[in-house]
């Protein structure tokens, strides 16, 4: 997008920036991976937000573990030499991911930003003293979001009275006023009002925005032309412009990110043969299943024809009816009923033999669906990159970007060769 940004508006400079979410990253969220389809957990006892938490042995080992399947590959060693030279014990894990995304992708131009720092929350410390002090984000996001609900969008988060976390080593917990004091929930820790005012022009690294203050905080301290994020995200965005506008921030474009399939030259040669292309596949097995047995079978296995030609006899039974007795046509419209649905039944008894004939397409059908679509989501969301990066290198990369729309909002699908 930076790039083609560049293009259509020459003499300005458009840097692609990768805000760093690791400060309000949940554990069962990201303290495990997926291989190849095998889980990997992260066994740690370390507590609060995952950004700062630190490398330890368990992670150390999970790691090895991985090295297993990872090194054989063709760029397998070069990749696992760079994770144990950047994932090393005793380092923030913030201050990793952070080396490693820069490592992957500086050649393109990606700016990374951890934004969890005293420097950039102190530039915000009058919307977090709104926050604790006054009436602040809660009242302006109910009315947005009211109106978003009204008009039959999905509402995708609500905010709450006092919409700050408190962030220290081992923790990140929810402050709450109760009575005159603010109580960080779940541990002794409460402050007085003076306190907790001294505390955040102190330490303002210690304040955490949830999800409703984080979009104004990443504005105010690094406005954006665009702001590219998940579905999800982008929109419980749309829940905070009258709070953009509150606060005099500019309010970006939101744009929803790349999505990609990839498919191996074994699967998509796999498809081929049975003549199938990718984007059906997200139909699911089973109704793909049907569909390419209906193909194969031609008219063996559809008695569509049949329904008709019954439908149209009993119409005729019921003009016969007419003339003698018409008490008769409810009797004949149940009849009908029974007949047609009796004969449905019976063509899906044909499609069930007939996909018994087409075992193998149908053992090969939900091989690659299983591998491309894992636990039934999107392989995007499941699988780690090591294993596609193992086996292509940096040029696999290259070839996401190169396959990366700009402001086309489309799901890409990828056959590596």
């Amino acid at each position: 997008m930076a790039n083609d940004a560049e293009k259509r508006h020459p003499g300005f400079k458009f840097v692609p920036v990768y805000y760093m979410g690791n400060e309000d990253a949940d554990l069962d969220e990201l303290g495990h991976f997926f291989i190849n389809g095998e889980k990997f957990n992260w066994e740690t006892k370390q507590t609060g937000a995952v950004g700062h938490m630190k490398i330890d042995d368990a992670l150390i080992r999970l790691i090895t573990r991985a090295e297993g399947q990872i090194r054989v590959l063709p760029y397998g060693a070069e990749l696992m030499d760079r994770l144990k030279r950047i994932f090393q014990k005793g380092k923030r894990i913030q201050q990793a991911m952070l080396e490693l995304v820069n490592d992957l992708f500086s050649s393109f131009g990606l700016v990374v930003m951890i934004a969890d720092s005293a420097l950039m929350k102190s530039q915000v410390i009058p919307v977090f003293e709104k926050e604790l002090f006054e009436d602040g984000a809660s009242p302006l996001v109910v009315q947005t979001t009211t109106a978003l609900d009204a008009a039959g969008y999905k509402v995708q988060a609500h905010p709450r009275e006092i919409n700050l976390f408190y962030l220290a080593d081992g923790i990140r917990n929810r402050i709450e006023k109760q009575g005159g004091e603010y109580q960080v929930v779940n541990t002794a820790l409460k402050f007085s009002a003076d306190e907790i005012r001294t505390e955040l022009h102190q330490h303002p690294e210690r304040f955490s925005p949830n999800v409703i203050l984080r979009g104004i905080y990443q504005e105010s301290i690094l406005p954006n032309v665009a702001f590219v994020g998940g579905g999800g995200e982008t929109a419980y965005w749309l829940q905070l412009k009258s709070l953009f506008k509150a606060y005099n921030v500019f309010f970006p474009v939101l744009l929803v990110r790349n999505s990609f399939l990839l498919l191996s030259k074994k699967q998509d040669a796999a498809l081929k043969n049975m003549n199938l292309d990718a984007p059906q596949l997200f139909q699911g097995a089973e109704r793909l299943m049907e569909w390419l047995v209906k193909r194969e079978a031609g008219g063996v296995v559809s008695i569509s024809e049949k329904l008709e030609q019954a439908s149209k006899l009993y119409d005729q039974l019921k003009e016969q009816a007419t003339q003698i007795d018409k008490s008769l046509l409810s009797h004949i419209d149940a009849l009908k009923t029974q007949t047609l649905a009796k004969l449905e039944q019976l063509e899906k008894k044909f499609i069930r033999a007939e996909k018994r004939n087409h075992s193998d397409q149908r053992r090969q059908l939900e091989g690659i669906i299983s591998a491309l679509f894992p636990n039934g989501g999107l392989q995007e969301r499941v699988e780690n990159f090591m294993p596609f990066y193992g086996k292509y290198g940096p040029a696999w990369l290259k070839n996401l970007y190169e396959n990366s729309g700009s402001f086309e909002q489309d799901f890409c699908i990828v056959t590596y060769k």
